[in-house]
């Protein structure tokens, strides 16, 4: 980690910055397996393989229990493939809106 141009070591932060620290890679983190986990889903792959996916990354990255069960009720409470999507067909489509 680093501050400006002076790399810090983590074990010189005041445990209010440290929490800091680890509350924006926690929320990265999250981030990043929610965007995995609805990709896999939206790709097919079987819910109980996305929960295990879930579960051990969460657990390898120390995500809170409260984030990682908000992961896995978003899985289990939702199916993208049988959702209609709100996405343009290519009919409404018009060449100055692609560019």
């Amino acid at each position: 980690m680093s501050f400006g141009s002076n790399p810090v070591d983590w074990t010189q932060l005041q445990p209010d910055m440290l929490l800091d620290q680890v509350i924006i890679i926690h929320n990265i983190v999250f981030g990043q397996l929610s965007s995995l986990a609805l990709h896999k889903q939206s790709l097919g792959q079987d819910e109980e393989a996305i929960i295990k996916f879930i579960t051990e990354m969460a657990e390898k990255s120390q995500l809170p229990s409260s984030k990682t069960n908000m992961l896995l009720e978003n899985i289990t409470n939702s199916s993208p493939l049988d959702e209609p999507t709100n996405q343009p067909t290519k009919e409404e489509l018009k060449d100055e809106d692609i560019l």
